[in-house]
């Protein structure tokens, strides 16, 4: 067995724990989820970093033998943590994310995609950033396969190629992850904001939120128009550039609408006409309360989780940006974050381990996720409304 498979590491790293006064690893999802020792975490983390199967198994029998190999995979396999590549049976139940932010394209046929917390970018071709962004975080291995053969417009084993040409780099260095799930994930539509737009609720202090995620500027291909994009579940809708600008300004910091007049220097009927609105009508961004949403919004996890240091505990978008430390209740409210969890069911599950009243826990709560929306540790979802 230890001869034929081709071996690829999944799960996200959710941080460092201490129990029974050891040092463990969470990692994997939300559905599943194993504490690995520090030696377990060691093998898990080296097969994700290799280059290949054969560079981990090298390394692996440096200090074991076969059967413990043997073992070893299996181990990996069974927690959910690893799977063979060439099993394809499994690849409905492999969710894959990304993460860093898109730039799109520079110049020339370089594409770019940005640190959150470095200033260099990385350095893409156009096919190797178009595989890429066929991972929208809800988008199953199959589901990436066919964006691939759609947007390289090629044959479904020319996608495969590609895809396993560029996974390991890309696991490597956390542009993807690969998280398995064995539970129906929720059905994600258009969440209806007509009721919204037309009631006239928007007002100079409405504070906005972005939804989905940047794709960043591309170039025509098969199947999109040159333009800004914005992924949202498995679509990419097209937006413009003030749109765009707009839109990633909300996403780094709790700004109002008449903050936003007074920097595009635009009056609040001309800048929702040609901004807002369409936004909303896209279901690009929500306004106003997390809580009026009731269960119609998700939360999508992004980036890693390291370490705790005092009080606060360090995140890391890609394997390359620079850790950043926020508060201790941005990593509770971030391990708690699932497709299956609503904002009201995150508030519940923190006033059940805190004690603290409800109405108190939802402005902390609201405050963590302001907090992990700005560091580019989470991204929004919706479903249809309930």
């Amino acid at each position: 067995m230890t001869n034929e498979i081709n071996l690829i590491a999944c799960g996200r790293n959710l941080g460092k724990i201490i129990k029974e006064n050891e040092d463990y690893f969470a990692i994997g999802s939300s559905d599943y989820l194993e504490f690995l020792n520090i030696d377990e975490y060691k093998q898990w983390d080296n097969l994700m970093d290799s280059e290949n199967t054969e560079n981990w198994k090298k390394q692996y029998l440096k200090t074991r033998n076969k059967k413990e190999l043997e073992t070893g995979i299996e181990f990996l396999i069974s927690k959910g943590l690893a799977f063979d590549k060439d099993d394809k049976s499994v690849y409905d139940n492999l969710i894959v994310s990304r993460n860093g932010q898109a730039i799109g394209l520079l110049e020339g046929q370089t594409y770019g995609v940005r640190r959150v917390h470095k200033e260099k970018n990385i350095l893409m071709t156009k096919e190797q950033y178009l595989i890429w962004i066929s991972a929208t975080g809800t988008t199953s291995l199959t589901q990436v396969l066919e964006n691939i053969r759609k947007f390289l417009n090629c044959s479904q084993s020319f996608a495969e190629e590609r895809l396993w040409e560029n996974v390991k780099v890309f696991l490597k260095t956390r542009l993807w992850i690969m998280e398995k799930y064995s539970k129906t994930l929720p059905e994600l539509n258009e969440l209806n904001q007509e009721n919204l737009i037309n009631n006239n609720n928007l007002a100079l202090n409405s504070v906005f939120m972005p939804v989905g995620q940047t794709a960043g500027y591309i170039e025509e291909n098969n199947i999109l128009h040159e333009g800004f994009y914005i992924s949202i579940n498995n679509n990419y809708v097209r937006i413009t550039a003030l749109q765009h600008l707009v839109w990633s300004a909300i996403g780094k910091s709790k700004i109002i609408l008449k903050d936003l007049c007074a920097f595009l220097e635009k009056d609040q009927k001309e800048l929702v006409k040609e901004v807002i609105n369409p936004l909303l009508e896209k279901q690009l961004i929500i306004f106003n309360e997390l809580e009026n949403y009731k269960d119609s919004l998700r939360f999508l996890r992004r980036g890693i989780a390291l370490k705790k240091v005092e009080d606060n505990y360090y995140f890391t978008t890609l394997s390359s940006d620079k850790p950043v430390g926020l508060p201790d209740i941005c990593f509770i409210v971030w391990s708690l974050l699932d497709q299956n969890n609503s904002f009201q069911d995150i508030v519940t599950l923190v006033v059940e381990n805190s004690g603290a009243s409800f109405k108190e826990t939802e402005v902390i709560v609201k405050d963590a996720i302001f907090h992990l929306l700005q560091n580019d540790l989470i991204s929004i979802l919706f479903l249809e409304d309930l």
